[in-house]
This record gives C-alpha cells, sequence and structure tokens, in this order.
C-alpha cells in the first residue's frame, strides 16, 4: 500500500513541477525507479533483445562499434531503455553496448529525452516513426 501512495505523490510531484498533463508517458517516466525494482528484474540482455525485435535488427546488432544512425540512434535508444528497466549502471550499459563509456550512455539518455519532448522521429528502414512510439514498441517486447 506504501508503494502505490509513493507512486502516486511521485506522479503527482512530476506533473506539478514539469507542468505536463498525467499520460501513460508521465507515468512511465515518474514511476521509472519503482517499475525498474518490481518483481520480474529485467537484463541488459532483455532490453537489447526487445529494441533488436521492435525495430527488426538482427541480434547483436547494438554491440557492433558501427556509427550509422541505422545501428546508432536505436542504440541510444536501447541505452534509455536499459537505464529506465534495469538497475545496470551507467558503466555496465556502456559495455554491453559495444564498450562504451558512460559517459555515452548519459549522453544518450539526455538526447533520447529531447526527442521525446520535441516529438522527434527515428528512420526505422523505409519508414519514419516517432521515437515515443518506437520506445513503447520496444517496451511492449520487454513485457512479452
Amino acid at each position: 500500500m506504501r508503494e502505490l501512495e509513493g507512486a502516486i505523490h511521485s506522479l503527482a510531484h512530476i506533473r506539478r513541477v514539469t507542468n505536463r498533463p498525467i499520460d501513460m508517458n508521465l507515468a512511465r517516466e515518474a514511476l521509472g525507479d519503482l517499475l525498474r525494482h518490481s518483481l520480474r528484474m529485467l537484463q541488459l540482455a532483455d532490453v537489447d533483445h526487445a529494441v533488436c525485435a521492435a525495430l527488426r535488427l538482427t541480434s547483436g546488432a547494438l554491440q557492433t562499434k558501427q556509427r550509422s544512425w541505422a545501428v546508432s540512434h536505436p542504440r541510444m535508444i536501447a541505452m534509455f531503455l536499459a537505464r529506465k528497466h534495469t538497475s545496470a549502471a551507467y558503466s555496465e550499459i556502456g559495455k554491453h553496448f559495444g564498450g562504451r563509456n558512460h559517459s555515452t550512455v548519459v549522453a544518450s539518455e539526455k538526447k533520447i529525452r529531447q526527442w521525446i519532448q520535441s516529438d522527434a522521429e527515428l528512420a526505422v528502414g523505409d519508414r519514419k516513426l516517432p521515437v515515443r512510439q518506437v520506445i513503447e514498441l520496444a517496451e511492449r517486447e520487454l513485457l512479452k
């Protein structure tokens, strides 16, 4: 009961501070820690697999040294989701996704938040999808 009450207070606080209406994205943002510590502990490999499945990338694509946007942008989304849904440290996330350092993960997380706020689109194959939609697709894969 206390966890639910704390989650509601967190959601109300974030709404007041950001002056945004309460919606699914705000709830996910506000309750990220609660989700991160839920019963089912997600691993970095789970996030990796979910992003690859959602974007139809080959397994291991996000761990390559490739810097093309076709791989780097999905990798940034995976890093963002890894911070949101796992208890992994920045350095662990960077190591998993191609041996990057913690500052790369921090920069990726910041960039994805900017893209979400600006309703940016991500080129996925021959189509463009809003970043929020790509994140939702990957999160659905995580819940499977």
